[in-house]
């Protein structure tokens, strides 16, 4: 800027003042510039386009979600979507029926063409009753049940009552989840809250109070069925309850008397079926009152907790009308291929057989329990399932006879066509493991007992 101005000091006459005004000219325009605002750019230029926003979740969908967290066993993310659920409400007291979903999901025909509004609560509820909780961890079930509670308090408030049909499916919960102070929570609701409970409820809590190891609540609540309490009479489940309860507790003499007071009666559809009608007839209902499969299973439980195997088999073949035989092979033989049971008999469910393969595979007869296996398929015709291998190949078992449980594990794809569980695989593993543990011992106390004592054997 010196150079400049002296520049134009010596070139022209005048050109001092003319750089002075170039100056202030200058400085005007800057001082112009920086009090007026920078013009703004292009909308388009400084925001993303954005996509059109989609429709919220409607009720059917959030139900949807929730029923894929219990599904997934994230409780966390159910407590979420119940809590969506709760705000809808909050918002629509009533739902109106909704005849589609935002996604173009189908709806069931019975919710598209329902005039009734939806009942949060209960679906949640039967939601949470219907999932198979055999994966779930200690936790999990905690979470649930304190979930269920929740549900339960938000019924309460609502001075709403649960129906029968809720009541025993959550006590099934409880049971499967060995919860008896929930089961005893609920219970208490339902009494508080006035709703009538049949002869089904009674007998799910009577279930849920055994899986929990808490005979003598068992034991009450069956003396307030027999006098006569809420207006209930008992039927099969009930004296089947009654049966495991004295098995239980060690009372096999009771046990026998009550089976045969079910043996005597000669009323409900398992009469019937006992007489060579469909077996359908025979599924337990409330007012049946005769011997079925349930009634003959729990003897049969009872009988393995005291160490009777013949007597089982005896009650299994008289359930059948097998002709009575002790050897189980020429038993397979005569009866391959069975179509139908013979007049006055009960077919088998798979629970049956199933007590039979678990207390002979428990009395270490690891033989007999793979004929009944055999037995189960090629007599009547019912697969075995991965369970019935979790109750043959037991740890004990697999350390016992190793090379006999390692031949069923590998025979198990190829002949029954079911995949070998995770559990069982691991539990022969384990016990190749120790058996190398214990031939490598051997050896070692072998080789040993040759260096301090020559000439000796062990």
């Amino acid at each position: 800027m010196k150079l400049l101005f002296t520049k134009a000091n010596t070139s022209t006459p005048g050109g001092g003042r003319l750089l002075l005004l170039l100056l202030q000219t200058l400085r005007t325009s800057a001082s112009a510039s920086a009090s007026t605002p920078a013009r703004p750019q292009a909308q388009s230029q400084l925001q993303p386009l954005r996509a059109p926003s989609s429709p919220p979740p409607t009720t059917f969908e959030l139900l949807a979600r929730l029923d894929r967290s219990v599904h997934c066993q994230n409780i966390q993310e159910t407590w979420y979507w119940y809590r969506r659920l709760l705000n809808r409400r909050k918002r629509e007291p009533t739902f109106p029926p909704i005849r589609s979903t935002s996604s173009g999901g189908i709806v069931p025909r019975a919710q598209a063409n329902s005039t009734q509004p939806v009942d949060i609560h209960s679906k949640v509820l039967s939601i949470l009753s219907t999932r198979k909780m055999h994966g779930y961890t200690e936790r999990h079930l905690t979470e649930l049940t304190e979930m269920i509670k929740a549900v339960l308090g938000h019924l309460a408030a609502e001075h709403r009552q649960l129906t029968p049909h809720q009541l025993t499916q959550l006590l099934g919960v409880f049971a499967t989840a060995k919860r008896g102070e929930a089961a005893d929570h609920l219970w208490q609701y339902a009494a508080l809250s006035g709703m009538a409970r049949d002869i089904a409820c009674y007998n799910a809590y009577v279930n849920a109070k055994i899986e929990a190891g808490q005979y003598e609540r068992a034991f009450e609540v069956l003396r307030e069925v027999r006098e006569g309490h809420g207006g209930v009479q008992p039927n099969t489940y009930t004296r089947t309850c009654l049966i495991r309860l004295y098995g239980l507790t060690g009372d096999l003499a009771a046990a026998q008397r009550t089976f045969a007071f079910v043996l005597g009666q000669s009323t409900g559809p398992a009469a019937a079926a006992a007489s060579g009608a469909d077996y359908v007839a025979a599924v337990d209902d409330r007012g049946m009152c005769a011997a079925n499969t349930h009634v003959y299973t729990a003897m049969m439980h009872v009988l393995g907790m005291n160490g009777q195997l013949a007597e089982m088999q005896r009650l299994f073949l008289q359930m059948t009308g097998l002709p009575e035989t002790q050897n189980l092979g020429e038993l397979t033989r005569r009866t391959a291929g069975l179509a139908q049971r013979t007049q006055g008999s009960l077919w088998p469910r798979r629970q049956t057989l199933h007590a039979l393969v678990q207390w002979h595979a428990r009395y270490w007869d690891l033989r007999g329990a793979l004929q009944w296996v055999v037995l189960m398929h090629e007599a009547f015709g019912i697969r075995p399932v991965p369970k019935t291998f979790k109750l043959v190949l037991t740890p004990e078992n697999c350390l016992r006879d190793l090379e006999t449980c390692a031949e069923v594990v590998l025979e198990m794809e190829h002949r029954w066509g079911v995949r070998p569980p995770r559990s069982v695989v691991e539990a022969v593993e384990r016990a190749a493991g120790k058996v190398e543990e214990m031939k490598e011992m051997i050896r070692s106390a072998e080789a040993q007992s040759s260096t301090l004592f020559p000439g000796s054997a062990v």
